[in-house]
């Protein structure tokens, strides 16, 4: 059906990682929970229905939100963290997401999952 996940394919930075980061990854930007410079750029005319969308892709996967979110909340430590290694280092191509101010953006981003869990979690 036209209004079914039916699957994801994504070779952005392919690696090794566990299934459930790939899941955040998804989340983070399709869903997407950016803040609303996040959702306006997605083409979004209001903030969307984050709760909802959350759970499509929970349920399709087969894990809580919960558990969603904190795989996300893990996700975005993890990227700031080798942002700031990689990119400060001069690392390719972590060193032009760095100078274009992305470790600010996720940090941004990871700060306002954090005070909006409450829109989207089914603790």
């Amino acid at each position: 059906s036209e209004n079914t996940l039916q699957g994801v394919i994504d070779w952005d930075f392919a690696e090794p990682s566990h299934p459930l980061l790939e899941l955040a990854q998804l989340a983070w930007y399709w869903v997407p929970l950016r803040g609303e410079e996040g959702w306006q750029s997605a083409g979004f005319t209001q903030a969307p229905n984050y709760a909802a969308r959350c759970a499509v892709i929970s349920e399709v996967y087969g894990v809580t939100v919960s558990e969603l979110m904190d795989a996300l909340l893990e996700l975005q430590v993890l990227e700031i963290k080798r942002l700031h290694r990689f990119g400060k280092n001069g690392v390719v191509p972590w060193d032009n997401y760095y100078q274009q101010g992305d470790l600010m953006k996720i940090q941004a981003e990871h700060a306002w999952l954090k005070t909006h869990l409450n829109l989207i979690n089914d603790r």
